[in-house]
């Protein structure tokens, strides 16, 4: 079985579980700075403090879009992403953060929280207003997402031997 054939697999895989989910939005998030990008090794503690940092910024989405409670309420939140080295070089994050019920927040408010809020907590997160973008989900291109965050994971999986996908 060849590897173009697994991740065909993969893909249609994630695109069957995530077209289920009908709200959500766009995110990208940067890194502070470049981490070594044009050399390898990336510098992975840098790295790992940026996926960290994502890992926490996701609660803080999940919690400020749908309620602290959002779990009792069976409103359960669907985030995958993939990492990206910019032509710049500078690392970031494309997460796509879904769910069933829709978000009382719109697109601003979200970006307002994560520029005014959640981002300055984390240092290895960018400042600015370019640190960030946030988008509404349209679940009509769900399967070009799909295909996108896939080709980012092998992009980065092929140049400095890591999942790209998060």
């Amino acid at each position: 079985m060849t590897s173009v054939t697994i991740q065909e697999r993969e893909q249609k895989s994630l695109h069957a579980e995530l077209k289920g989910y009908k709200h959500g939005f766009l995110v990208t998030i940067h890194s502070t700075s470049s981490d070594n990008a044009d050399s390898f090794p990336l510098n992975f503690h840098t790295l790992d403090r940026f996926k960290n940092h994502l890992d926490d910024i996701r609660r803080a989405l999940g919690i400020f879009c749908y309620g602290r409670t959002f779990r009792r309420k069976n409103a359960e939140i669907r985030i995958v992403g993939a990492l990206e080295i910019g032509e710049c070089g500078r690392l970031h994050a494309h997460l796509a953060v879904l769910s069933d019920h829709e978000c009382e927040k719109s697109v601003d408010e979200v970006k307002q929280r994560l520029k005014e809020v959640i981002c300055p907590h984390f240092s290895s997160v960018a400042s600015g207003e370019n640190a960030f973008d946030v988008r509404a989900y349209d679940r009509p291109k769900l399967q070009k997402l799909v295909a996108y965050l896939f080709k980012q994971r092998v992009r980065v999986r092929n140049r400095f031997g890591i999942d790209g996908l998060i």
